[in-house]
Protein backbone atom coordinates (compact mmCIF):
# COMPACT_ATOMS: atom_id res chain seq x y z
CA UNK A 1 0.00 0.00 0.00
CA UNK A 2 1.19 3.41 -1.16
CA UNK A 3 1.03 6.03 1.56
CA UNK A 4 1.42 10.19 1.53
CA UNK A 5 1.87 13.09 3.03
CA UNK A 6 2.85 16.92 2.09
CA UNK A 7 6.46 17.60 1.58
CA UNK A 8 7.96 20.73 0.93
CA UNK A 9 9.78 20.66 -2.62
CA UNK A 10 12.48 23.05 -4.46
CA UNK A 11 12.19 24.32 -7.71
CA UNK A 12 14.40 25.72 -9.76
CA UNK A 13 13.50 28.49 -12.35
CA UNK A 14 16.76 30.08 -14.18
CA UNK A 15 18.93 28.69 -11.79
CA UNK A 16 16.96 30.31 -9.07
CA UNK A 17 15.24 28.48 -6.61
CA UNK A 18 11.80 28.44 -5.01
CA UNK A 19 9.86 26.50 -2.74
CA UNK A 20 6.30 24.94 -3.65
CA UNK A 21 4.12 22.08 -1.18
CA UNK A 22 2.98 18.82 -3.42
CA UNK A 23 2.01 15.59 -2.33
CA UNK A 24 4.37 12.98 -2.15
CA UNK A 25 3.80 9.58 -2.57
CA UNK A 26 5.89 6.69 -1.18
CA UNK A 27 6.11 3.75 -2.80
CA UNK A 28 7.08 -0.23 -1.47
CA UNK A 29 10.54 0.25 -3.04
CA UNK A 30 11.06 3.38 -1.26
CA UNK A 31 10.85 5.72 -4.41
CA UNK A 32 8.73 8.91 -3.61
CA UNK A 33 6.88 10.60 -6.44
CA UNK A 34 5.23 13.78 -6.31
CA UNK A 35 2.23 15.73 -7.61
CA UNK A 36 2.40 17.53 -11.15
CA UNK A 37 1.77 20.92 -9.78
CA UNK A 38 1.82 22.28 -6.20
CA UNK A 39 -1.08 21.97 -4.58
CA UNK A 40 -2.79 24.55 -2.26
CA UNK A 41 -5.51 24.47 0.40
CA UNK A 42 -9.06 23.88 -0.26
CA UNK A 43 -12.30 22.51 1.50
CA UNK A 44 -16.06 22.38 0.87
CA UNK A 45 -16.58 23.81 4.18
CA UNK A 46 -14.46 25.84 6.84
CA UNK A 47 -13.42 22.83 9.03
CA UNK A 48 -12.73 20.98 6.04
CA UNK A 49 -10.13 24.22 4.83
CA UNK A 50 -8.64 24.43 8.47
CA UNK A 51 -7.69 20.41 8.53
CA UNK A 52 -6.22 20.79 4.97
CA UNK A 53 -3.75 23.72 6.37
CA UNK A 54 -2.44 22.06 9.34
CA UNK A 55 -1.86 18.78 7.58
CA UNK A 56 -0.26 21.12 5.29
CA UNK A 57 1.92 22.44 7.84
CA UNK A 58 3.52 19.20 8.86
CA UNK A 59 5.16 19.46 5.48
CA UNK A 60 7.31 21.75 7.27
CA UNK A 61 9.05 19.23 10.05
CA UNK A 62 10.60 17.18 7.41
CA UNK A 63 13.31 17.32 5.12
CA UNK A 64 12.77 19.58 1.75
CA UNK A 65 13.13 17.10 -1.40
CA UNK A 66 14.48 18.55 -4.54
CA UNK A 67 12.51 18.11 -7.46
CA UNK A 68 14.64 17.29 -9.70
CA UNK A 69 16.72 14.96 -7.91
CA UNK A 70 13.61 13.18 -5.80
CA UNK A 71 16.18 13.68 -2.81
CA UNK A 72 16.00 15.01 0.55
CA UNK A 73 18.08 18.07 0.71
CA UNK A 74 17.75 19.45 3.97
Amino acid sequence: MTHWNYRVVRHCEQGEPYYVIHEAYYEEDGSISLTECPIEPWGENLEDLKSAVVLMATAFTKAVIDYETMKEIE
